[in-house]
């Protein structure tokens, strides 16, 4: 079996796919689904090319022309999704809509339609994101520290996001972590 995965931020997908993300968020949808001809097309280019290098060109070529020809965001949108990647989810939902000048209803309505899911879930994505990050590249030397540098209110509040996010304990997670193993050798090609 062989793929190619294509990781994109929500303001993309939505550019590339011109879907509503809040129809696209936690589903799994074919790429004709999207793409109708021009997805099955692509897939059977991919099939067809004996090297990886050309294959992943063939999805960057198909990628940098939907975004090309894409509408962009809304200033508003953008500019929340990046002030809240940037904090890394640190940034309380409330004070995003202060430094917007709308009320936080309005902006869980904008990230819905772009986004694909309200804000302040996003931003717990991202923190969660961000802890899993360090937690496996063991950059703090315990849990509560974990906690509070990756902007937890303590421990327990990080442990809830490991139970919601990953189904298990940080501890557990480390454990239990997969590590991503690639064959890069010729015969893989």
């Amino acid at each position: 079996m062989r793929g190619v995965q294509v990781d994109l931020t929500p303001l993309a997908t939505r550019m590339i796919f011109r879907e509503s993300m809040h129809s696209l968020a936690r589903e799994v949808v074919g790429l004709e689904d999207l793409l109708g001809c021009e997805g099955r097309v692509l897939e059977e280019r991919l099939i067809e090319v004996d090297m990886w290098q050309e294959r992943f060109d063939l999805v960057e070529r198909m990628l940098a022309a939907k975004l090309q020809a894409a509408e962009p965001p809304p200033p508003d949108v953008d500019w929340a999704w990046r002030r809240l990647a940037a904090s890394r989810g640190r940034l309380r939902v409330a004070e995003l809509a202060t430094e917007l000048g709308c009320s936080r209803k309005h902006l869980a309505a904008r990230f819905r339609e772009h986004v694909g899911l309200p804000p302040k879930l996003v931003a717990r994505m991202l923190r969660f994101r961000h802890a899993s990050d360090r937690l496996l590249g063991a950059t703090s030397s315990s849990l509560s520290e974990l906690a509070a540098t990756c902007g937890y209110y303590d421990q327990a509040h990080l442990d809830r996001d490991f139970r919601d996010f990953a189904q298990t304990t940080p501890t557990a997670y480390v454990a239990e972590r997969v590590t991503f193993v690639q064959d890069t050798s010729p015969a893989a090609s």
